[in-house]
């Protein structure tokens, strides 16, 4: 500030409007309304104080500053030469700040604890094109060899990290209820986490639609056709599809429902041979038995007028999950069942939750399932730990919603590998997350 009065002073015409102009438009340009005022009032009344503006100066510059400012504004806005689609951009992302300890006596009964910090950074950019079509994508903290996870662990002394592509897709939305996406796209089948990864983004195409039957109650279809890996030696390539149903139902106010069928099936699972984290799988990532379970989910949820300490209606939710591969003959089933109480979603709002979980080896495809569950043991491997299936225990986790865009949330996992002898293992989770 100081420096600017000194070289206005030199010349008190031409010099004094034209750099006082120019600061003004730079508060104006890049301030909320609030430091505008703030800013722009300060400055001119420390020129006006020095004696190098007159009020009347003051008050014009003040006034042309303003003017300059929202024409740029509105030429951005309505520039004819722009595409409509630049008005159409939405942005949004989020940062998650995780501590994390894992606590097992693994099969020999001495595995220490270990205990890491980790980040997940996404930040997606959404371009709608006109009433049709939609292109977007998104990228992501982690690494090209973990489909479903994108922490980053806090190491290596301040190396630089990995910047992925998360998402890169385009949508069409031929009608109200339907979307079909292409390419690397946001998942639509709508699967408990358990079954597949919150953060896998599959590459084919999905589709989603939805159809209202009558007052409270909705029928959709959810679908998507999968490239898992491309042999360049053959045309073996693999590939999976799947396909769920489900009805939704509002029982007056108070009641919710949802019901669901689902399927998938892995053709040339023979060629299924990437390297991924999760285990459990008889014969690993190109496993043996196929993959075309029927997965069945029920939820019903339940709102209170009011319960102490939480603000508005009150709800409470019991759901489940089965899962029967008839692609294995043993190891073939698995089950989720669980109740949530709140939910976090405005400030000041908590939830708690608890699931109980099992899969057993062959009851769905490991390197879909949840990162996070899993055990020592898994694998055949009893010192070693292991996410992925053959793995049963129990999840709880509370929320709380601490503003608009930040939450905070704690996990715990009490977990056992269901075939081989290992201990109990507890992995416990304390997250901040940031939505922007």
């Amino acid at each position: 500030m100081l420096w600017a009065i000194q070289l206005i002073k030199m010349n008190k015409t031409n010099i004094t409007k034209t750099i006082a102009l120019w600061l003004l438009a730079v508060v104006a340009a890049t301030g909320s309304a609030q430091a505008q005022e703030s800013g722009g009032n300060l400055l001119l009344r420390k020129l006006v104080e020095k004696g190098v503006l007159t009020q009347k100066e003051a008050d014009d510059l003040q006034a042309e500053a303003q003017r300059e400012s929202e024409q740029q504004f509105t030429m951005w806005q309505a520039a004819p030469n722009l595409p409509s689609w630049v008005r159409k951009l939405s942005m949004k992302g989020d940062f998650r700040m995780r501590f994390e300890n894992f606590n097992s006596a693994g099969g020999g009964g001495s595995k220490p604890a270990r205990e890491r910090f980790r980040y997940r950074m996404r930040y997606g950019i959404a371009a709608t094109l006109n009433d049709d079509w939609m292109v977007g994508f998104r990228l992501a903290s982690g690494s090209t060899g973990d489909p479903i996870s994108t922490n980053e662990t806090l190491d290596d002394d301040g190396a630089n990290d990995t910047a992925t592509i998360d998402l890169a897709y385009a949508a069409w939305t031929p009608l109200e209820s339907l979307t079909l996406s292409f390419g690397k796209i946001p998942n639509p089948m709508g699967y408990d986490t358990a079954i597949m990864d919150g953060d896998y983004t599959p590459e084919g195409i999905g589709l989603a639609y939805s159809h209202d039957l009558a007052a409270g109650h909705a029928v959709g279809l959810n679908a998507m056709a999968l490239v898992m890996d491309e042999s360049s030696g053959d045309s073996s390539d693999a590939y999976a599809g799947f396909v769920r149903g489900y009805l939704d139902s509002s029982l007056g106010t108070k009641v919710s429902s949802t019901v669901g069928l689902s399927t998938y099936n892995i053709f040339n699972k023979e060629a299924a041979a990437e390297s991924h984290n999760n285990r459990g799988n008889t014969g690993g990532n190109a496993p043996t038995h196929n993959f075309n379970p029927i997965i069945a989910d029920a939820s019903l949820t339940y709102k209170l007028d009011s319960f102490p300490g939480y603000a508005g209606a009150f709800p409470i939710k019991v759901g489940g999950t089965f899962v029967h591969n008839p692609g294995a003959s043993e190891k073939n089933d698995g089950y989720m069942i669980g109740l949530t109480f709140g939910e976090a979603k405005q400030p000041g709002s908590w939830e708690i939750g608890w699931q109980y979980r099992e899969l057993q080896a062959d009851s769905i495809y490991d390197n879909w399932s949840d990162s996070d569950f899993g055990a020592y043991g898994v694998g055949a491997d009893a010192n070693e730990y292991r996410a992925g299936t053959d793995a049963r225990g129990h999840v709880f986790r509370a929320k709380y919603q601490i503003s608009g865009g930040m939450q905070f949330s704690a996990t715990v996992l009490r977990t056992q590998a269901i075939t081989t002898n290992a201990h109990h293992t507890t992995r416990g989770q304390l997250d901040l997350i940031w939505k922007f």
